[in-house]
């Protein structure tokens, strides 16, 4: 029996990655932290998506969707927007696939929020989706965020993503759905990119051993929930 109370996940290392004074006080002291707007609509959106590829049915050209269960009323005029761009974007992703002998395979995901475990790297963490793509499987996340141009923190975690999942399915590429674009970014795995990302793995894994946790000044500081206490704002 492994003991993976404390092992890593993907948002743990991108939080220490950010500012490990964050990481210690949210995850180690277990601080409260504030839940934003945008957090929530993320997690509403993520959960409208999970349920879509359970519920929808195929007819011909079109996808039909049932009606939706009362969790799903959204009355924000933003996940109202990001919810018909999932749609129209899974329905242009059909148009191209069903003419392929195995579309509907393709269409609908191998798997969909899955947890996953890593004993040797101790990590652990729920993947978003995997779909079939060229014989083989690729990773994805779906993004919520306006940001769609700087896609390094995205790839980061991917790659948290493939060594998380490494024992356990064997995939060839990374992808991302910036939900508010539409904009899909899909890439091959590099072997030189996974590397390096273990490695900062096993460094983050080390200094949080270490109880390594300077502040680190970054965007996010404007609105962190810790400010009031941060040497560097003091």
């Amino acid at each position: 029996m492994h003991d993976t109370e404390n092992y890593l996940t993907k948002s743990m290392y991108m939080q220490f990655l950010q500012c490990p004074l964050k990481f210690k006080l949210a995850y180690i002291d277990k601080m409260p932290v504030t839940r934003t707007a945008a957090q929530i609509r993320g997690w509403n959106v993520h959960l409208f998506a999970e349920n879509f590829y359970k519920s929808v049915k195929i007819a011909g050209n079109d996808l039909i969707m049932p009606s939706l269960p009362p969790e799903f009323l959204f009355t924000d005029f933003e996940e109202l927007e990001m919810i018909k761009n999932f749609i129209e974007v899974q329905s242009d992703r059909w148009k191209a696939l069903m003419h392929e002998d195995d579309g509907i395979k393709r269409f609908f995901p191998v798997f969909s929020e899955k947890k996953f475990y890593n004993h040797d790297l101790r990590l652990k963490g729920v993947v978003d989706f995997s779909f079939l793509l060229n014989d083989s499987a690729a990773l994805f996340e779906l993004k919520t965020s306006k940001n769609d141009t700087d896609t390094s923190s995205v790839f980061k975690e991917l790659y948290f993503y493939k060594l998380l999942t490494d024992k356990q399915l064997e995939s060839d590429y990374l992808g991302v759905l910036f939900i508010r674009s539409k904009k899909t970014i899909v890439e091959k795995i590099n072997d030189e990119k996974l590397s390096t990302a273990k490695d900062e793995i096993a460094r983050v894994q080390a200094q949080i051993a270490a109880k390594y946790f300077p502040p680190k000044k970054n965007e996010w500081c404007f609105n962190c929930d810790f400010k009031r206490i941060c040497p560097i704002w003091k």
